[in-house]
């Protein structure tokens, strides 16, 4: 659950922010983090319908509108990331199709381009750098050895060919005038 925690609290931080973009795991990150509570408060509810006096509808009730106004601005962020407006929200209305539509809308790739809501994600996990590299590379010495490997790398000149040779040599001869 290392990861469900800064996910969480990067969604209640942005809880007003609507500009930008978010991308696909960040959003369904959230999702699976609200279904696992929600699906715990269910269970709590067939349990014993009171905790410390507040019935577990009520409570459950609290937490939804405590992170209503957080996920709302996630999905419309999600909803930018593909670069559809807020205003797709609203299909979450039509009965039935309405929220399959969504989930389809939400599930599709993001753009990698810049777009009208923002400038295109990054990379969220880097490639590894072995410490080893960051090391002999801030010291300069694979500098040279970068060369080195490049310079064997590079693709080899084919031979000439016999009329390339002939003109070759009447080029010296006749031109510059070089004795062979």
């Amino acid at each position: 659950m290392t990861r469900a925690r800064p996910v969480a609290l990067s969604v209640l931080r942005n809880y007003a922010e609507t500009s930008g973009r978010a991308g696909r795991s960040e959003f369904w990150n959230w999702t699976l983090i609200q279904t696992a509570i929600f699906g715990g408060l269910y269970a709590l509810g067939q349990i014993t319908p009171t905790v410390a006096t507040i019935s577990v509808g009520n409570l459950t009730l609290i937490y939804f509108l405590i992170t209503l106004s957080p996920t709302v601005a996630l999905a419309t962020r999600r909803l930018h990331d593909s670069n559809r407006s807020s205003l797709w929200l609203l299909l979450g209305l039509v009965p039935a199709t309405g929220p399959l539509c969504l989930m389809v809308l939400f599930a599709l790739p993001s753009q990698k381009i810049d777009n009208k809501f923002g400038e295109a994600p990054t990379q969220t996990a880097p490639k590894e750098i072995p410490s080893w590299a960051t090391y002999y590379t801030e010291k300069g010495v694979l500098k040279d050895h970068a060369i080195l490997q490049t310079s064997r790398l590079a693709p080899k000149r084919p031979e000439p060919t016999k009329r390339q040779k002939e003109i070759t040599s009447y080029y010296q001869t006749r031109v510059l005038k070089l004795q062979s």
